[in-house]
């Protein structure tokens, strides 16, 4: 096992990835039965890589036996210079959050294996040793965004999609004819149906050309996976028009083909054993023969005009280490993979001729160095450890003076080499000022709070070069402390509770866009019950495209809470809480109804929710089906939700959450619309 594959991180996961694995094929397979167009795209990209490898003489570059000594000498030095944007797709999770430095030192290692710089290729078998290719490709992190802004091609983007992720995570792409974009996320357990397990997964070329599909070209692949056993020059092969070596059917299980013709026919391999280096079964006896102007199926197209008859003998022994297997022992590239990438990149048919256009490269920076850039200030914040069991769920909800609870503070600031950050908390927080440097830059802030309200902290963070001596500061509302000391007394026989969302009501109804999009609860002013306030939970999708090609509320979840409710004075008899909502689907099939409201009470300000009530499918769109963004117009379409409290809610501190979770269908387009909640 090669040691420079491995970042501390990976260590511990390292004996699952090789059982993972590329669903590229399987993604290509779908594009093709839900746009069968890609097929006649597909049919043109072969034949302007069939015109173009006429000129090619293979016999400059195949051995003339396994024992030659020295090659023909490729006399071109050209290096095909693409630029690339990385997006961070994370959750604050160590398994999907990398840093810069982890980035640029990733593209390093890929650019090595492309110029075939990679130490290791040392342990190509001897059959192989002449047939190793140099791609001449170098990958270059932009340093020009799409709007001509200094960049270091990196984005970050915190999101729920990190652990589910599929297509629908590509957030964020910079057009794909001026940048290879490059995703890293945590896992793939969502849509498409399928994706459990795998790696990694690229788009080939012809993909880009549908328009539902380009905003999806580009790679994806686990984080843990960014120098894994060359897994990102792997999908970056299948995006210049490489297959795996048995073609495009299922690993080990007949022999195939990759229309390259010095990469023997495979079943492919899961493994590195020592048989499986020396496999035979499908290439003995493999040869190809090229003839004067006789132009074949692929991949026997190749035309000489000095020859009349070329045999060429390739090794009987399958190219195991080959990068575009599976075998966990990727050390190589051949000659003809490298011909047909190159070809592939002269292809104005998928666009990915433009990508090293020098007036592209002009554009995106990709040839001028990386830039002293001012730093990016961001944090991330946990609740707290109590018996040193993290909880089940992330939560930004407490109490004041609730020494029970604290949340932990993670400097997570970015864009530039951090030499110091300076973190300040409102809200009588328990350590209200910290500074942080050099090792310790990474270092937890624990802190409660003693003032009800928002939270807010404060950065000052400082970078080693432009920076050094100005901070850039930035102000977050991160953590919201309820006042649990002062409830609202609620007797019946005094007076009742209602709360209409009116703006002089809501100052103690905290609202959380936990991922700041757009599907989120707000208040609304026009469409209320009784008079015109409200709230409101937004799941209509208004995002043009190709907004909305990514970004699915499936995974989503956001909450509004109370304020303390001393209920005591009820503590026997009847007890509800009631509330009016109104609402409609975009489907009419109850079985694509996946929206729901789970209302929890608590009664240790937030440590621990106990359900109420889930509401959902009819009960929650209760006026059908609407295609188009929904608001009630009159009192009849609002209906009265009553539920009875248990004993164990009725304290002098209980809290009332309520959380939204969007549903999608198995396309994992939002299916909900827009909800409305009054009079609590």
């Amino acid at each position: 096992m090669k040691k420079y594959l491995f970042l501390p991180v990976l260590v511990c996961a390292v004996s699952n990835l090789y059982a993972q694995r590329c669903y590229t094929d399987e993604m290509m397979e779908k594009v093709r039965r839900e746009h069968p167009e890609v097929i006649q795209v597909e049919a043109a990209i072969n034949e302007q890589m069939k015109q173009g490898l006429k000129a090619i003489d293979m016999r400059q570059y195949a051995a003339k036996g396994t024992n030659a000594t020295s090659l023909p000498v490729d006399s071109s030095t050209f290096v095909y210079d693409i630029p690339i944007v990385v997006h961070v797709i994370h959750d604050y999770q160590a398994s999907d959050y990398l840093t810069d430095d982890a980035i640029i030192n990733a593209v390093k290692e890929w650019n090595q294996v492309y110029a075939a710089e990679n130490s290791d290729t040392a342990d190509v078998i001897k059959p192989f040793k002449p047939y190793i290719g140099n791609a001449r490709i170098k990958l270059h992190l932009a340093t020009k965004d799409p709007n001509g802004n200094p960049t270091k091609g990196i984005t970050h983007r915190q999101s729920y999609l990190a652990s589910i992720a599929g297509n629908q995570a590509k957030y964020d792409q910079w057009p794909n004819n001026a940048y290879l974009n490059i995703w890293f996320v945590n896992s793939f357990l969502g849509a498409p149906a399928g994706l459990q397990g795998l790696l990694a997964y690229a788009t080939f070329p012809a993909t880009s050309q549908i328009p539902s599909q380009a905003p999806y070209d580009g790679v994806i692949s686990k984080a843990l996976a960014i120098v894994f056993d060359r897994t990102i020059n792997h999908e970056v092969g299948h995006f210049f028009n490489l297959q795996h070596t048995w073609g495009n059917t299922e690993v080990a299980t007949a022999c195939g083909d990759d229309e390259v013709d010095d990469t023997p026919p495979t079943k492919g391999h899961t493994s590195c054993s020592f048989a499986n280096l020396y496999d035979t079964n499908c290439a003995t006896g493999y040869v190809k023969q090229y003839q004067v102007d006789s132009i074949g199926p692929p991949p026997n197209y190749e035309v000489f005009s000095d020859a009349k008859d070329t045999l060429i003998d390739y090794p009987d022994t399958v190219n195991t280490q080959n990068i575009m297997d599976y075998s966990g022992c990727s050390l190589m590239f051949t000659k003809g993979q490298v011909y047909r990438m190159h070809q592939t990149l002269n292809l104005d048919v998928a666009n990915r001729n433009h990508l090293w256009d020098p007036l592209n490269l002009a554009a995106t920076g990709a040839l001028l160095p990386m830039q002293d850039l001012a730093p990016i200030p961001d944090f991330s914040v946990e609740k707290g450890k109590v018996t040193g069991v993290p909880p089940s769920e992330r939560t930004y909800f407490t109490c004041a003076n609730n020494s029970a609870m604290q949340f932990s503070f993670v400097n997570r600031s970015w864009n530039d080499t951090i030499t110091s950050v300076k973190m300040t908390f409102s809200n009588g927080a328990s350590q209200p000022s910290v500074t942080l440097s050099g090792a310790g830059l990474s270092s937890t802030v624990n802190n409660t709070f003693s003032e009800p309200g928002w939270v807010t902290v404060g950065m000052e963070v400082l970078g080693n070069g432009a920076n050094a001596t100005t901070p850039v500061s930035s102000s977050t509302q991160a953590v919201y402390v309820a006042d649990g000391d002062h409830p609202t007394v609620v007797d019946p026989q005094v007076a009742q509770y209602f709360m209409d969302f009116r703006a002089d009501q809501t100052a103690n109804w905290p609202i959380f866009n936990y991922y700041n999009n757009e599907f989120k609860w707000e208040l609304d002013d026009a469409h209320g019950f009784l008079d015109h306030s409200c709230i409101r939970y937004s799941g209509f999708d208004n995002r043009p495209f190709p907004a909305n090609a990514v970004g699915t509320p499936g995974g989503d979840y956001d909450d509004f809470f109370s304020p303390a409710f001393d209920l005591t004075a009820m503590s026997s008899g009847d007890c509800n809480l009631n509330f009016m909502s109104t609402g409609t689907f975009r489907t009419g099939n109850p079985a694509d109804m996946k929206d729901s409201l789970i209302i929890s009470y608590s009664t240790d300000c937030g440590r621990n929710w106990q359900t109420l009530k889930g509401i959902t499918k009819h009960e929650l769109g209760n006026n059908g089906t609407l295609t188009i963004a929904y608001a009630p117009l009159t009192y009849d379409e609002w209906a009265l939700h009553s539920i009875d409290l248990p004993a164990a809610a009725r304290t002098n501190k209980t809290f009332f959450r309520f959380r939204y979770k969007p549903g999608v269908d198995g396309n994992q387009t939002g299916t909900g619309n827009n909800f409305y909640l009054d009079r609590i």
